[in-house]
């Protein structure tokens, strides 16, 4: 596992002006494999965060991303960031 960001919780998400199509998101992780990526959504899920798993290819590997986003504003985006990190996972902004 590389750790990469952390993910919000939907009732976070509407209080930091998340709208689902934004453009930043909060990472939290990328894995090689579906399954850690998916135990970890699950993990930042259960702390009240809307996180979501999304495939990525680099070159010939298929990668997974952990992301809680959607938001309108880099500004709205590090919020949550910093609520994301104070439940005790990593994260950063992506655009």
């Amino acid at each position: 596992r590389i750790p990469i960001a952390r993910g919000l919780g939907a009732s976070a998400v509407a209080r930091a002006g998340v709208s689902g199509q934004g453009a930043f998101a909060v990472q939290c992780g990328v894995f090689a494999s579906r399954t850690g990526a998916d135990a970890l959504a699950r993990r930042i899920s259960a702390r009240g965060f809307s996180a979501s798993v999304q495939e990525e290819t680099r070159g010939d590997r298929a990668w997974w991303a952990v992301r809680v986003g959607g938001f309108s504003t880099f500004a709205s985006a590090k919020a949550a960031c910093s609520k994301i990190e104070a439940a005790g996972f990593d994260g950063f902004v992506v655009p």
